[in-house]
């Protein structure tokens, strides 16, 4: 008999029986296939994919707290903000007990400075997990960005009662302390989170930062040259690196760095402002 023709049968059949499930049967196997998928695109990198496939298996299955959690984190990574806390939202309504949707709105929610509703969710983390450290750092660092460091800083230190070596908690004590105008302290407490992790890029930078208003330059190109160990596509290191060369009269190495950010971020306004009143032409 045919090859062909046993081939058309076999299909025939497989589809005839997939007929004969349930409907809703149907629709369960294939919003775990779109799901399934759209995980494999997420896992990948492949964001944009992946809210595809979510959108898909939402459709089937649109009160499944997974769909909403890892569109919205699609969409974060995206930097879709608006839709990733619309769908941070619509997760916890499925789950309104689920620890990271709060502490990832949360976030969200600051970096859109709604920073009250933002305190809510941290709140609400923290009822889920009693003391937890890094639900207070993300409350201390909204009183930071406030402009409260004594608030922030009684917030760390709570933070640090409960997990001693929390580097973020110890690093943004030093920012907080840097606010007050105690930039010597501040450095006590970067030199605590490297001691902890000693290859953190943000705590490096921080240091860098904080030598460079000290004067240090030298110092201070070294540690945001440490920052870039680990993060070598951070925009924001090269700029300060292009301001802390400048500073010290290095025009070609201020120059190479601001170009660098302009290779990372087109739209680097602090580097472009630079090199069109620095043309080497």
């Amino acid at each position: 008999m045919n090859i062909r023709f046993l081939t058309f049968i076999s299909v025939t059949v497989i589809f005839a029986l997939f007929l004969l499930i349930p409907f809703q049967s149907r629709a369960r196997y294939m919003g775990e296939v779109y799901f399934e998928s759209a995980m494999d695109q997420y896992q990948m990198g492949n964001y944009e994919a992946a809210v595809k496939g979510f959108e898909k298996f939402l459709e089937l299955a649109p009160n499944d707290f997974n769909g909403h959690f890892f569109m919205a984190r699609s969409y974060g990574f995206l930097g879709n903000t608006e839709n990733a806390i619309k769908s941070y939202k619509r997760a916890l309504k499925i789950k309104p007990d689920d620890y990271d949707a709060h502490i990832h709105l949360g976030i969200l929610l600051t970096v859109k400075e709604k920073f009250m509703k933002a305190v809510d969710h941290f709140n609400q983390a923290l009822r889920i997990v009693p003391e937890d450290a890094d639900a207070l750092v993300h409350i201390g660092n909204i009183y930071r960005l406030k402009k409260d460091f004594d608030k922030a800083i009684k917030i760390y230190a709570t933070a640090l009662e409960n997990d001693p070596k929390h580097v973020g908690a110890h690093r943004n004590m030093g920012i907080a302390v840097r606010g007050k105008g105690k930039n010597a302290d501040a450095m006590i407490w970067f030199k605590k989170a490297l001691d902890i992790e000693l290859d953190n890029s943000e705590t490096h930078f921080e240091m860098g930062k904080t030598l460079r208003e000290l004067g240090n330059l030298d110092a201070a190109i070294s540690h945001f040259k440490h920052a870039l160990d680990s993060k070598p596509g951070n925009t924001r290191v090269y700029v300060f690196l292009g301001e802390t060369y400048e500073a010290k009269g290095d025009t070609a190495r201020a120059r190479k760095n601001y170009k660098k950010a302009i290779e990372l971020n087109p739209t680097c306004e602090p580097a472009l402002s630079w090199l069109k009143t620095n043309s080497d032409n």
